[in-house]
């Protein structure tokens, strides 16, 4: 599956809300994460950002969706991993 476009600025902490939170918290539970999809990019995405960026190998590890972290949500393998927030 290929990533949608990614547009600026990055989802960050705290408390940033639109559609494109939305639509990455949707993907990240479609991949199996126990996020709320509730368009409000707080603490809980932050971290679950940070363990999918550490499960996947991405750097910074910094919990900001910019534009890698964003086309891995929809191009990387879904692994089975046991991580926080899974």
């Amino acid at each position: 599956m290929h990533a949608p476009p990614y547009t600026p600025p990055p989802l960050t902490n705290p408390t940033f809300n639109d559609d494109r939170v939305r639509q990455w918290q949707q993907r990240m539970k479609d991949r199996g994460w126990n996020i709320t999809v509730d368009s409000d990019y707080g603490d809980q995405s932050e971290s679950i950002c940070r363990a999918f960026q550490k499960e996947k190998g991405l750097r910074p590890v910094d919990g900001i969706v910019g534009p890698v972290t964003w086309k891995a949500t929809w191009e990387a393998p879904i692994t089975a991993a046991a991580s926080p927030g899974r």
